[in-house]
């Protein structure tokens, strides 16, 4: 008997999608979301795991996170923020995100710039599955760790 597959939901630019496509393989059911608002709507008790594009919906990224955080189908699932493949930012900016991030809970936050730099294009896709797989074991190379700790909902307030 063939186990269900698991639901992904990209929250991404449409130019990402071709990356998307290439991370994701045939053990999940990717949906595929392009604006805050749809990216709201398809959030429900069926998702596995997010993954959101640091440049969602010009920039939207950190209010969704916080929607998904203060949403009861959102709390306790894996989210994942990439910073795409396109744009090198410095050090401090990408510091200044990934603390963002963690702030709102995020499962990881991987540089795909600087984990491809250090491990090439095919073993970075590998990893990213591999994250996706067992969440709670992603630690990507050259990536700086987020701190475990419980997400307070409270303190986000919510965004709606």
């Amino acid at each position: 008997m063939q186990q269900e597959k698991r639901t992904l939901l990209l929250a991404i630019r449409p130019d990402d999608k071709p990356l998307a496509t290439a991370i994701i393989d045939d053990d999940y059911h990717a949906v595929y979301c392009h604006t805050y608002e749809q990216a709201q709507a398809c959030l429900d008790e069926d998702i596995y795991a997010v993954v959101c594009g640091i440049h969602f919906d010009n920039g939207k990224v950190f209010d969704y996170l916080r929607h998904v955080r203060t949403h009861p189908a959102g709390r306790d699932i894996p989210v994942f923020i990439l910073l795409g493949n396109s744009s090198r930012y410095s050090p401090s900016i990408v510091h200044g995100m990934r603390r963002a991030a963690e702030v709102l809970g995020v499962t990881a936050f991987t540089d795909l710039i600087r984990l491809v730099d250090k491990v090439g294009k095919e073993r970075a896709i590998d990893l990213l599955r591999q994250g996706l797989r067992h969440p709670s074991k992603f630690n990507p190379p050259g990536q700086e760790p987020l701190p475990v700790h419980p997400i307070n909902a409270h303190c986000l307030g919510s965004a709606d």
